[in-house]
């Protein structure tokens, strides 16, 4: 279609006369969006033109429409970084709480903390998007930011109270505890204690944290645990002790 053509032109190569003229004097933009597969997200991701995701935004562009794979272009401006765009889009009332199906619905927050992009995560943050949404594995932001064990990235959420003890389905319904553990992370288990993170919180599998530490044959973490009065007692679903998993591991020391 002409317009088809007018959107590779115009995602392909700088802003010219003929592509402004045809913005500036077509009248379905929207319509013309959509059929082409979001030329504003396009053009919002692949070539960053501002001036011309102005010249759309003037023209009625509608913020919210989404791809064949229901993203955004708000999506796109954050996956990318670029947050001249997304202060743009979110300036023009794209919503920050829209989940999509693609890439495990993630939303545009858990997309930032992914990305390590501190200053995008406080500028959503600071825009209202929501520091306790969940993907479909009901991981929230702050999963992802222990996972990454990005320290600094924990600290801005949990600054902002996220609740901590919050259970989720991926990896065995561990919580952030239990994750920090497993990572071997002194500092992150650390912080998240410190802030009232539950030390005997247990898994799906009934395993605590201290559990963990010792199938992990972690000393170091195992003796924190201890000094911060993890029960050693506390039975999984088969009735096994950190106790049992020390003796198993032949762990003399842990022992």
């Amino acid at each position: 279609s002409l317009f088809g053509r007018f959107t590779y032109l115009g995602t392909s190569m700088p802003l010219n006369p003929t592509i402004r003229s045809f913005i500036k004097h077509y009248d379905c933009i929207n319509l013309c969006v959509i059929v082409c597969g979001c030329l504003l997200s396009l053009i919002a991701v692949n070539n960053k033109h501002m001036e011309m995701v102005q010249m759309l935004l003037d023209k009625g562009a509608d913020v919210g429409v989404c791809d064949r794979n229901d993203k955004t272009p708000l999506h796109f401006a954050v996956q990318n970084k670029d947050m001249e765009i997304v202060k743009m889009l979110v300036g023009e009332g794209a919503k920050l709480i829209k989940q999509y199906p693609y890439d495990r619905s993630k939303n545009f927050l858990h997309i930032a903390v992914y990305n390590k992009d501190m200053e995008m995560v406080q500028m959503l943050l600071d825009k209202g998007a929501d520091f306790n949404a969940c993907d479909e594995d009901g991981k929230t932001p702050l999963h992802l930011a222990v996972q990454n064990k990005d320290l600094e990235m924990v600290q801005m959420l949990l600054d902002k109270g996220v609740k901590l003890n919050k259970q989720y389905a991926y990896n065995r319904s561990c919580n952030y505890l239990h994750i920090a553990v497993n990572n071997k992370h002194m500092e992150m288990v650390q912080m998240l204690l410190d802030k009232g993170a539950d030390i005997n919180v247990y898994d799906r599998n009934d395993k605590t944290p201290l559990h963990f530490a010792v199938q992990n044959k972690d000393i170091e973490m195992v003796q924190m645990l201890l000094d911060k009065g993890a029960d050693v007692g506390v039975c999984d679903r088969n009735d096994k002790t950190p106790l049992h998993f020390a003796v198993q591991n032949k762990d003399m020391e842990i022992v």
